[in-house]
């Protein structure tokens, strides 16, 4: 898989009109164990950073990254993306972009060694502790939640997720990414199934993306609260 990430470069064309400029968005990763992200639009962003991937199949895994801005250090992003290879490209991050020539008209952008060492299975735990903490437990909400949030999250640490619903006794599954700058705050995405356990929901799959807090033992999910299933033995 490692391998497949690095052969081309990865882009997403999003389109909202004739008359808008298009978002397109680039990963360009290599195999020295660093990446570099861009966006343009009306405006251009861009970061780079190191990333590490572990491989679940031949098709799928979980990506590890610590980025920075160009005006930032140390390290000022933590983020975990699913992948998925299909045969339109790759699905990172819940977004599936399509694979493109490599330039190489710039360099291999230069990472710190404090960014590859956070990626590294051993230091995971330190860099990435929201990520470890969703994954330790199966998460139940503390009350009764709104219409179309579940009263349970699992997170698997193979990039996929469980949610179940206590009324209907329904339940989906899909894939998740958590984005931080390293502490217990951050936002989730996730993939959801249309219309699966919520038939006032939209008819086709999308894309929800939400705030999520840790605090006091105590998942912040949008306006739900969850916590650890008590007596759950760390997975």
């Amino acid at each position: 898989m490692a391998k497949r990430l690095t052969e081309q470069r990865w882009q997403r064309v999003r389109q909202h009109g004739p008359q808008v400029t298009p978002e397109v968005t680039i990963w360009e990763v290599y195999g020295e164990g660093s990446f570099r992200w861009r966006f343009s639009a009306d405006y251009a962003e861009s970061h780079i950073g190191a990333w590490a991937v572990s491989e679940v199949s031949p098709e799928r895994g979980v990506m590890f990254l610590a980025g920075t801005s160009k005006e930032q250090r140390p390290p000022s992003r933590f983020h975990v993306l699913s992948v998925e290879f299909l045969e339109a490209g790759v699905r990172l991050g819940e977004e599936l972009y399509q694979g493109v020539p490599l330039t190489h008209r710039e360099g291999v952008p230069h990472v710190s060694r404090a960014e590859h060492a956070a990626v590294t299975t051993d230091q995971r735990a330190r860099f990435f502790p929201l990520w470890r903490s969703l994954t330790a437990s199966t998460w139940q909400s503390v009350a009764a939640p709104p219409p179309g949030d579940p009263d349970v999250y699992a997170f698997d640490r193979d990039g996929q997720y469980t949610a179940y619903f206590a009324t209907t006794r329904c339940q989906y599954a899909g894939t998740w990414s958590l984005f931080t700058s390293g502490g217990e705050t951050g936002e989730l995405r996730f993939s959801v199934p249309g219309h699966r356990c919520d038939p006032r929901g939209p008819r086709d799959a999308f894309i929800r993306e939400m705030p999520i807090t840790l605090q006091d033992h105590k998942l912040f999910l949008a306006q739900t609260v969850y916590e650890p299933r008590p007596q759950e033995e760390v997975r």
